[in-house]
């Protein structure tokens, strides 16, 4: 299992990605309420590709939505919120991405541990 999850992470790592994002709800993301979330960002302008994989909380039985990038825009947590359709508070984390092959490794840990789903969007 563990070699599964190098390997995804070496994959995702190969891509190009420019924000690493955490999403988190005030209750739980599923795969049918956050590919909605994707549909519509997918459709913003500047945006490529983009990656997310929706992962158990730890400590409780919420969820949270690792989200990797790509994009030819900036973004802040104001427009991320904005194009994903949901409050500013659900964007707790917000970052360029400095190294992607550590970003990889970190989203991509809990894979068929924690993670629920996860997809990959590419502009049509």
């Amino acid at each position: 299992m563990v070699t599964k999850c190098k390997d995804y992470g070496k994959w995702i790592g190969s891509a190009n990605w420019t924000y690493n994002a955490t999403i988190r709800r005030h209750y739980k993301l599923t795969e049918f309420n956050t590919k909605k979330m994707m549909d519509n960002l997918i459709k913003q302008k500047g945006m490529n590709k983009l990656f997310f994989s929706i992962e158990d909380d730890k400590n409780d039985n919420m969820t949270h939505v690792h989200l990797l990038i790509d994009s030819d825009s900036n973004y802040s947590r104001e427009r991320l919120a904005r194009e994903l359709g949901v409050n500013m508070k659900a964007v707790s984390f917000l970052e360029e991405v400095k190294s992607i092959r550590d970003i990889a490794y970190y989203i991509t840990k809990g894979f068929w541990k924690r993670t629920s789903f996860y997809d990959i969007r590419f502009k049509k």
